[in-house]
């Protein structure tokens, strides 16, 4: 039996599941729904992948050029766009029911735009970021900071995130063979003068410090 979301009449299906009627029904978003949704891991979510409508058995042919999204452009409008599908599922009892059954849930991650520019306020932030804890000695060729997540908000991160993991690994390095250098004795640490920059010269003084060096600003 299959029934459309708008009428799926929850207070039918544990006399047809006694029945042993077999039934599937669209139901429509509501909150309880949702907050469980809302509550599945993300490592539960499967990117889904969409057969295509129909197979191609002609020569493929030119497209034509899309008037909409030129449009669109030139007027800088509104216009949400589909990046990309998950699914997952999980047992749920309606209000009316007295047994739970399996929803399969579908959730759309949709881009904002204006005109040509993507609208960042609108956005969910969606990845995982995985890093070795700050000071750990690691060997060369080792990935530090790992991102996984949709490939707009991973590039929006990438540049950001090799500026500081860069610079100041780089700057811890050169503080730990200095301090290595030293055998024991005091080091002291004048990178504030010379770094440009304020926010720069701070972040330069604290990896230096990481690599527990005994500094001090003369």
């Amino acid at each position: 039996m299959r029934g459309d979301t708008a009428f799926t009449q929850t207070e039918y299906l544990d006399g047809w599941d006694d029945d042993r009627v077999k039934f599937i029904f669209g139901i429509p978003v509501v909150k309880k729904v949702e907050q469980k949704a809302d509550q599945v891991p993300e490592s539960q979510w499967k990117r889904l992948t969409r057969p295509p409508k129909y197979a191609v058995e002609t020569a493929p042919r030119q497209r034509p050029d899309n008037v909409k999204d030129r449009v669109v452009i030139q007027r800088e409008s509104d216009a949400v766009h589909l990046d990309y599908e998950q699914i997952t599922d999980f047992e749920y009892t309606p209000v009316k029911c007295r047994k739970s059954y399996r929803i399969v849930v579908l959730k759309k991650h949709l881009l904002w735009t204006k005109g040509q520019h993507q609208l960042l306020q609108s956005m969910s932030f969606q990845c995982d970021i995985d890093a070795m804890p700050e000071g750990t000695v690691v060997f060369p060729h080792e990935p530090l900071v790992q991102i996984t997540g949709p490939i707009l908000q991973c590039q929006i991160l990438e540049t950001p995130l090799l500026n500081m993991v860069n610079f100041q690994t780089l700057i811890a390095t050169k503080a730990a063979r200095v301090c290595a250098a030293a055998r024991g004795d005091s080091v002291l640490e004048f990178g504030l003068r010379r770094t440009q920059g304020i926010v720069g010269a701070i972040a330069a003084s604290r990896a230096a410090g990481v690599r527990v060096v005994r500094s001090v600003d003369m």
